[in-house]
């Protein structure tokens, strides 16, 4: 069985890609925080010392036998940071993560749910819960009064709707909100067309260890009409996690399809904001033209460590009995150990 706390150091990338994420003016992201924006477009050439040159790092891959050179480089244009990697090695990296989906869509069904996530093409609004979103994230709190003497339910008229610049700061407020929304409330979170909405307790029960289980729903409307339903069950404040990962990664564009992923991860009680990260860097971390994205994997890794250092004792067994975590930790070490 894997033991989740030594992920952290296998996960980690090389110091190879980590020195080539270094800026101008000594500003440096930490191999611990998920990098911006839309740094690291993958390309298939080398650029060499070209102009706008930031850093650029030689690089040797030993591979069936064979040594590979080549220069991996960052360049700023415009004020965009492009990852330039010569073919062979990104081929050798791309035939690794191919190698990987293919393993997964061949097995179990969850197997088959994180393959589609890590293998979905559709862009994202977002490449991280840290970067900017166009138009904001818009949240909105809907209160309504409790039912009073007479079976009449009042409405109170009152509802937040706050504005956020990122996912990460918009799922901060919730967790919040979500703890003193009233039985009758809801909260909805809107990011481009799609829109979630959290709805209160749907049913409560009691197990035989008099742990209360709770049911709740989030529904995602989609700008085609589509409306899809997704119940969570569990401890209640577990519940409260899954229903806040899973209305945001919803509402960023991520598949339905990787509604259960999403789940089962929240409900071990991993930090939101990382598993949201989690879970957006893997959509589309192989692109359309069967190629790694750099920067997505790079926030994969970070976002797998990070939860892994945060969650608690009780978390990381959840953690380390969730198929779907272990499965997302072998592809991501399977991906990256080409660069090794």
């Amino acid at each position: 069985m894997i033991k989740i706390k030594s992920l952290i150091l296998a996960l980690s990338l090389s110091p190879l890609l980590l020195s080539a994420w270094q800026l101008p003016n000594q500003a440096q992201l930490s191999p611990n925080t998920p990098s911006k924006g839309t740094a690291g477009s993958v390309s298939g050439n080398n650029s060499g010392a070209a102009s706008g040159t930031i850093f650029s790092v030689p690089v040797t891959l030993q591979t069936g036998g064979t040594t590979k050179f080549g220069n991996i480089t960052v360049t700023n244009s415009s004020g965009t940071l492009k990852i330039s990697v010569p073919p062979n090695i990104q081929n050798i990296l791309n035939t690794s993560a191919q190698r990987a989906v293919v393993t997964l869509r061949t097995g179990g069904l969850t197997q088959q749910q994180i393959a589609a996530l890590v293998g979905a093409v559709a862009p994202l609004i977002v490449n991280t819960t840290e970067a900017p979103v166009p138009g904001g994230i818009l949240v909105i709190v809907n209160r309504t009064q409790a039912l009073v003497p007479g079976g009449v339910s009042l409405s109170t008229g009152s509802s937040q709707r706050q504005s956020f610049a990122t996912i990460a700061a918009a799922i901060r407020y919730v967790r919040t909100i979500i703890t003193t929304l009233p039985v009758n409330g809801s909260i909805s979170v809107k990011i481009g067309g799609n829109t979630t909405v959290m709805y209160p307790i749907q049913a409560q029960s009691f197990n035989n260890s008099l742990i209360e289980t709770i049911k709740k729903v989030v529904t995602l409307k989609q700008p085609n009409g589509e409306t899809f339903n997704f119940e969570i069950v569990g401890p209640r404040n577990r519940v409260n996690n899954a229903d806040i990962i899973l209305a945001f990664v919803l509402a960023a564009g991520v598949d339905p399809s990787a509604a259960n992923t999403s789940i089962r991860l929240g409900l071990t009680g991993a930090d939101p904001i990382s598993t949201s990260d989690l879970i957006l860097s893997l959509n589309g971390l192989v692109t359309n033209q069967n190629a790694v994205n750099l920067t997505k994997l790079n926030q994969a890794i970070n976002a797998y460590n990070t939860i892994v250092d945060k969650a608690d004792t009780n978390s990381l067994k959840a953690l380390n009995n969730t198929t779907e975590f272990t499965n997302i930790g072998g592809l991501l070490r399977n991906t990256r150990a080409p660069l090794d």
